[in-house]
């Protein structure tokens, strides 16, 4: 008997060890004489790798579109979602973030990417999340990874600003100076001294 080729028999397989331990199964008499105790422990063992075979199997990808009772690919797939992002933005972190909004860029990254988390971190929380972040972890929440393949992303983070690709970890200045936007310098107002008054 081979229960790969029955998964019914696996399922009463599986039932029958539910229902009682192996070493004190009562065996019905309305079974044909063939079977015994050993025989219904040998087949019990059988069904269990049988089983167990079936379970490490994968399972093919399904048709882009499938549905059943919601989104089945996101119930048999875990997503991951990057890490929240905490601290204040700076006024100047705001401002190149609407910025970046405005003229399109885009930040290409992966939930489990350090330098990306690292920075958006220089942005704060406020800013960050004003940032088009596009997540490319075939498994990260909202995963746009055929973009990322499309845009030949080879590291992250990496910034699209203007339509050039800018690949790697950037300190907001040279972010603002690529895409066009000064940060203003922080300087010390001085109140001029009157002469020993």
């Amino acid at each position: 008997l081979s229960l790969m080729r029955y998964p019914l028999a696996c399922t009463f397989v599986l039932m029958l060890m539910s229902l009682a331990q192996i070493s004190s199964i009562h065996i019905p008499r309305d079974l044909p004489p063939l079977w015994s105790r050993a025989k219904l422990l040998s087949t019990t063992a059988a069904g269990i790798a049988s089983c167990s075979a079936l379970a490490s199997l994968a399972i093919p990808p399904l048709p882009d579109g499938f549905a059943f009772g919601g989104d089945l690919k996101e119930v048999l797939q875990e997503v991951y979602r990057p890490p929240i992002v905490e601290g204040s933005s700076s006024p100047e972190a705001l401002a190149l973030a609407n910025h970046l909004r405005a003229q399109g860029a885009k930040m290409y990254g992966a939930y489990w990417c350090s330098h990306c988390q690292n920075q958006k971190m220089m942005f704060g929380a406020g800013a960050s999340r004003l940032i088009d972040y596009v997540e490319c972890a075939q498994d990260g929440y909202e995963s746009q990874r055929e973009l990322c393949r499309e845009k030949q992303v080879r590291g992250y983070p990496t910034w699209e600003i203007k339509g050039e690709m800018f690949p790697g970890e950037r300190s907001l200045e040279e972010i603002g100076e690529i895409s066009g936007f000064m940060l203003p310098s922080r300087t010390t107002s001085t109140v001029p001294m009157m002469n020993g008054r």
